[in-house]
């Protein structure tokens, strides 16, 4: 607890002289996070959030002086935490839904914010729902073996030319690539998968060999980038594993959507919003090229940015909003995936790729 505070007085301070302001006179702020972080800045003890049937210590939204609480702005402030939903589903997701406005929608809407915890929130101005799914770290450059986070130097994307498998990479702040980050992970997998070098079930296609798809020393690997043209002076390869890790990560968002599109008697959603910084960056034409989301073509997804900070920004600055967050909360509907009859299926289905020349 101690640690995340400091690192918030930290945020707080950087903000307060980017604005030349004085952290002192500030008079109200609000929160939003996940509920563990939530738990833990307040306070409370997290140890039920990792037993079934994770429940969190409380949800409804909660008002403090910012002074008890550690934060150091005004003496007098308060600070506000958006309600939870559920254990992981925290008021970062409310917020999300707050700032994107899918409550007053009439298209049927997938919500996502994809991350190592994936919370899909699914609706429209009749109906909403969410859940949470388990995605793993690929997302975020996580066990991935030339993985990183989205920094200078990551490949964000890669475009194969046609037969050759000749990579065109872009990368953070223009220099040498030092690794791939998840937005270069999905990019590149798509491109594979179109160009048939990797199946449908997962792994290379055994019969395909050439300079960039070779024997390596854990197994069959692709060639994105040789020493000579990184920043590491190291190969830059995606492994055979690296693929299976992309695979459970995407199987478990397609499964989380799918019972929930099931569960609401949907065959198809009408827009995909993608929140968060690896959801900004993120294809559309990638995404679709992996078979992220059921039934989505790439016109149908758009990334909406740091909604979770927009929705926070808006309760801030209003308390009508803040009202509203609290029946956001209320009014979804939870499905806990984890003891779901049908998730494992779902999952198994979800992480085969589109077959070649096919449209998720």
């Amino acid at each position: 607890r101690e640690s995340v505070v400091e690192c918030l007085n930290r945020l707080v301070q950087d903000a307060a002289l980017e604005a030349g302001v004085d952290p002192g006179e500030i008079l109200d702020a609000t929160l939003v996070g996940n509920s563990a972080m939530h738990h833990l800045f307040f306070g409370l003890n997290p140890v039920y959030l990792s037993l079934a049937p994770y429940p969190p210590v409380l949800t409804d939204p909660q008002d403090a002086k910012a002074r008890d609480v550690g934060l150091q702005i005004g003496p007098s402030a308060y600070l506000h935490l958006l309600p939870l939903k559920a254990g992981f589903v925290g008021s970062d997701a409310v917020s999300c839904v707050l700032a994107t406005g899918v409550h007053r929608r009439k298209p049927r809407t997938l919500l996502i914010d994809i991350g190592t915890n994936g919370e899909i929130m699914l609706g429209n101005r009749d109906r909403l729902a969410c859940c949470s799914a388990a995605a793993g770290p690929a997302f975020e450059g996580g066990h991935i073996a030339c993985g990183m986070r989205g920094a200078p130097g990551a490949v964000e994307r890669v475009r194969l030319e046609p037969g050759t498998l000749e990579p065109v990479l872009q990368v953070i702040g223009k220099g040498r690539p030092l690794g791939l980050c998840g937005s270069g992970l999905v990019s590149l997998v798509s491109q594979l998968a179109a160009a048939g070098a990797v199946r449908p079930q997962g792994g290379f296609h055994p019969e395909l060999t050439g300079p960039r798809l070779r024997q390596g020393s854990q197994g069959r690997e692709f060639l994105l980038a040789s020493a000579e043209q990184t920043a590491t002076g190291q190969d830059l390869v995606l492994m055979a594993k690296d693929v299976s890790e992309l695979q459970l990560a995407k199987g478990a968002l397609h499964a989380g959507a799918a019972l929930m599109m099931s569960e609401m008697g949907l065959e198809r959603v009408e827009s995909v919003l993608l929140a968060g910084a690896f959801g900004n960056y993120l294809d559309p034409a990638d995404a679709c090229g992996i078979g992220l989301f059921p039934g989505v073509s790439p016109d149908m997804v758009t990334g909406v940015g740091n909604a979770a900070g927009a929705g926070a920004v808006m309760a801030l600055s209003s308390l009508a909003a803040r009202g509203k967050a609290q029946g956001l909360a209320q009014r979804m509907n939870y499905l806990e995936l984890s003891g779901h009859p049908e998730f494992s299926e779902a999952f198994v289905q979800g992480m085969y790729f589109p077959e070649y020349g096919e449209e998720e």
